[in-house]
This record gives structure tokens, sequence and C-alpha cells, in this order.
């Protein structure tokens, strides 16, 4: 199942340089950049226009890492897998002044980072 460490992750960069690159696709930063395995991908853009994405890492347990892009390389948001439980059904948000805020559905079904599901 390695088509989803560099298919998933690889085409949902490919996709936010559309908008910048109409006339072709580019892929941002290397391909395959997860550590390991990657399911469950949710991507937001920063005002700067900085992409970020969390998404469900096999490498770490099934936990939720988030990554962005610093402008040469996917660097780790924080601890890489920091949900408490397997991470399911991730989300990503960034408002205005750059807070970020992943959310998720954590199994077994109980806490995921100290909220009740």
């Amino acid at each position: 199942m390695n088509h989803f460490k560099t298919g998933i992750l690889s085409v949902c960069m490919v996709l936010i340089t559309a908008a910048a690159h109409a006339q072709s696709w580019q892929i941002v930063g290397s391909e395959g950049f997860s550590a390991s395995e990657a399911d469950n991908e949710c991507m937001a853009i920063d005002t700067n226009g900085t992409p970020y994405i969390v998404y469900t890492d096999a490498g770490n347990a099934n936990k939720a890492t988030v990554m962005k892009y610093n402008g040469t390389a996917w660097v780790t948001v924080g601890s890489a897998g920091f949900s408490e439980g397997i991470a399911n059904f991730t989300s990503i948000a960034i408002d205005r002044s750059g807070t970020i805020c992943s959310v998720c559905r954590c199994s077994p079904w109980r806490k995921c980072n100290g909220n009740e599901i």
C-alpha cells in the first residue's frame, strides 16, 4: 500500500499549484514526503499561501500528523503523531491570524486530544 505515500500526498500537492501555474502542473516539494503510508489527507492554505496538510500517519501508529511546505521542503508542524488515538476523518483549517486548528475522530472512540467524541 505504499502507493498512498507517493500517490495521494503528491496528487494533493499538485492541485495547490494549479491556480498559480495555470498552464502546467507542478509538484510542490518532493514526492512521497510522508515518512510512511498516509491516509485521510486534508489540506488548508494560510493567508501567505503556505500549504498545510494533516493526515493519518502510518509511521506514527496511525495518529495524526500536520506538515507544511516551507518553500523548499515539507516539515512537520508540532509533534508527529499528536492525536491520542488512531486518527480518522482528519480536517484542518487556518484562521486569518495563522492559528491552525486540526481535528479528527480518534479510535478507540474515546478522546481526541482531550475532547470527548
